[in-house]
C-alpha cells in the first residue's frame, strides 16, 4: 500500500492569500508562492494602490469577496 504524501511535500496548485491578516503582511508567503510559479489569487480590503507593485499583476478580488468573484478569477486561470 502507497502512502499519500504529506500536506508538507504535496504541491500547490492555487492559493487565495490576503494581503494583511491582522496587521501581518503576508508579502513573505506571496513572494514564496510566487517563485514555486502557483496562481495566487490576492484578496485585500485595500484598493489597488495600496498593493505593492510586484504584487499588482495578482488576480485580485476586494474583501469582501464573493464565491462568484473566485470563480470568474479562476476561470480566468483555467
Amino acid at each position: 500500500m502507497r502512502s499519500r504524501p504529506s500536506n508538507a511535500t504535496r504541491p500547490i496548485d492555487i492559493a487565495i492569500v490576503d494581503l494583511n491578516l491582522h496587521g501581518v503582511r503576508s508579502d513573505p508567503v506571496l513572494d514564496h508562492l510566487l517563485s514555486r510559479n502557483v496562481f495566487t489569487i490576492l484578496c485585500t480590503g485595500y484598493d489597488g494602490s495600496s498593493v505593492p507593485d510586484c504584487f499588482r499583476a495578482l488576480p485580485r478580488s476586494e474583501k469582501p469577496f464573493t464565491l462568484s468573484k473566485i470563480r470568474t478569477l479562476l476561470g480566468a486561470h483555467l
